[in-house]
């Protein structure tokens, strides 16, 4: 549980569309453990369901973002 004003930092793996919707179908069927990518707005959704503030998402790098909000 997060403290007030508490962030949670996550990073991941990120892909354009619609590489990302193509790896999702497919990625189920991996062993490595993931079983999908998310989109920004997909984040970005889950982290406002969650009661997250001042939630800034940025991609990191060609293929990684870091998305951190606020309690």
């Amino acid at each position: 549980m997060l403290k007030p004003q508490g962030k949670f930092i996550l990073c991941d793996a990120w892909i354009f569309t619609p590489i990302r919707q193509i790896m999702n179908v497919f990625i189920k069927f991996s062993d490595d453990g993931d079983v999908r990518i998310y989109s920004e707005s997909e984040i970005t959704k889950m982290f406002i369901e969650s009661n997250f503030k001042n939630i800034n998402w940025n991609k990191a790098t060609k293929y990684t973002y870091i998305c951190i909000g606020e309690k």
